[in-house]
């Protein structure tokens, strides 16, 4: 089978000597149908990865709209009775994980601090003063009302449900936290650092679901730290990790990328 003279394909204006051979060899369907590939394989090499990663990115950033404005009104559920007692908002901190941010949300009133991590929905609240910060579920369950809290760090579907649910939450704290001088918050925070620190094997088998709770705490705080390695060999360390959320998988993988 005869090919078209090459010269003639690069440079139009000479004569094609083997024209009449390439026709009969080339029929004109056949000719049609390969133009049709080569445009195809052009508009997917040049133009397929561009409309993509496009569409990667408007689609991530929907996302994250769709996160903040989630949050912005989970926030004013809670903020009138924050604004109360006289904390104001201190601050976001937004990171980045592969299939969307998370963001963790500061109020403040002097050494009295409110956290409160998001993702889609509530993974994560401590109370702080000073140095001293507990976690939302030990703080609650040590001043003597686990039977009685809403808010319990699982995620639903309903974006509001979780605010409410601290929100009915506050009240068991008006009196140590919000009105009061933290001085069961600095003992409850005291005791929730010397669990980790200090078990032995023994206190670890009795106790490791609850063990493990107060770790995934500790990791997150850790990480609000910008403590990295630590928070993440404190994840590493997490026995039960069904009592992780999807907060805690986003700390991680951030965590990862950063060592």
């Amino acid at each position: 089978m005869n090919l078209p003279d090459i010269n003639w394909i690069t440079n139009p204006g000479l004569e094609c000597t083997d024209c009449k051979s390439a026709q009969a060899d080339f029929p004109l369907e056949f000719q049609f149908a390969f133009i049709c590939y080569l445009l195809f394989i052009f508009f997917y090499l040049i133009l397929g990865k561009h409309l993509i990663k496009r569409y990667s990115v408007d689609s991530n950033c929907k996302k994250t709209m769709e996160l903040l404005a989630n949050l912005e009104k989970g926030l004013e559920v809670i903020e009138p009775f924050l604004k109360r007692h006289d904390f104001g908002f201190k601050e976001y901190e937004n990171y980045k994980g592969s299939s969307g941010r998370f963001t963790f949300v500061k109020y403040k009133n002097g050494l009295k601090e409110f956290h409160l991590g998001y993702h889609f929905s509530i993974g994560h609240v401590v109370y702080q003063f000073d140095d001293f910060a507990v976690s939302h579920d030990f703080y609650l369950n040590k001043l003597g009302f686990a039977d009685n809290k809403m808010f319990n760090g699982t995620q639903t579907d309903d974006k509001l449900l979780a605010f409410s649910d601290i929100l009915h939450d506050f009240n068991f704290l008006v009196d140590d936290f919000f009105k009061g001088k933290c001085i069961r918050l600095k003992e409850i925070s005291t005791l929730q650092e010397n669990i980790i620190a200090e078990y032995d094997k023994k206190a670890r088998d009795g106790y490791n679901i609850e063990f493990d709770r107060l770790r995934i705490e500790k990791a997150r705080q850790e990480f609000r730290s910008k403590n990295f390695q630590k928070s993440l060999e404190l994840y590493r360390s997490i026995e039960f990790k069904e009592l992780m959320n999807a907060l805690d998988e986003k700390l991680i993988e951030f965590c990862t990328r950063q060592i």
